[in-house]
């Protein structure tokens, strides 16, 4: 199996047997593949500019067999422009409307 050239990238990786209610992506700057005991593992640092999580800036990794897919992204602000389109607006999740 090739392995994707991923260092110094923004990823965002899915695990492949998360729990039905942990859809969460892990987020990693400045990744790269690493050999951690004779496995794979995608390591790199949680965003540290991100108010919203309580382990920024720690060093994190993921095993590679575990990741389910992954999305590449340029840039810290390109990942929030995307999750603030998934976000409806405060009126539409105070009124519970989506189609307001």
């Amino acid at each position: 199996m090739d392995l994707p050239n991923l260092d110094g990238k923004l990823i965002g990786l899915v695990l492949a047997y998360a729990p039905p209610n942990q859809s969460a992506m892990v987020i990693l700057e400045r990744a790269k593949l690493e050999t951690v005991a004779g496995r794979s593992f995608v390591t790199g640092t949680i965003p540290s500019d991100d108010p919203d999580s309580w382990v920024r800036g720690l060093p994190a990794g993921v095993a590679w067999e575990f990741v389910g897919y992954y999305l590449v992204f340029d840039s810290l602000q390109e990942y929030k422009a995307r999750v603030k389109m998934t976000r409806p607006p405060w009126w539409r999740r105070l009124l519970g409307r989506t189609n307001a």
